[in-house]
């Protein structure tokens, strides 16, 4: 699964409906929840408007909403991520010696990619030899650097 999801592209978001080529479909919208964001308001405002007989938008002020939501997505997208970080690694300062377990996602060399579901962490590791994917390491934490946003773990032999 974390190798599927790397080699994913991005969703694209454009101003008017469009077809779905895996779903053969020729108009496809996708919204989640109106709340979470913006653009799924504008989706679900837009769906209102189309079954009640109202306004919809044209696709001008489509792409102004668009422009200005993309304008800021990717700084928010990446402040909730360094947020949750933050929270977490404040989490693991406050039990030193912590221990727990990882699983290999993908190795290169002596370094290993674990995410510890737990934490929903995802993190470096250095490894004594070859493990096969999937692997489940016993983790001990070493360090915690907030400032740097970053937790040093061990494997446990």
């Amino acid at each position: 699964m974390y190798a599927w999801r790397r080699q994913q592209v991005p969703g694209k978001v454009q101003g008017t409906s469009g077809p779905h080529s895996g779903l053969g479909l020729e108009a496809y919208a996708r919204a989640t929840s109106p709340l979470r964001r913006y653009l799924d308001l504008v989706v679900h405002q837009q769906l209102r408007a189309a079954v009640t007989g109202g306004e919809v938008l044209d696709e001008a002020a489509i792409l102004e909403r668009l422009g200005a939501v993309t304008a800021v997505a990717g700084n928010l997208r990446q402040l909730e991520r360094l947020s949750n970080r933050h929270w977490t690694l404040v989490y693991l300062m406050q039990r030193p010696g912590w221990r727990g377990h990882g699983i290999l996602l993908e190795q290169r060399r002596s370094l290993g990619v674990v995410v510890i579901p737990e934490l929903a962490l995802e993190l470096e590791v250095h490894l004594s030899k070859e493990l096969p994917l999937d692997s489940d390491l016993p983790l001990l934490l070493g360090s915690v650097d907030l400032p740097r946003l970053s937790a040093h773990f061990r494997v446990e032999e």
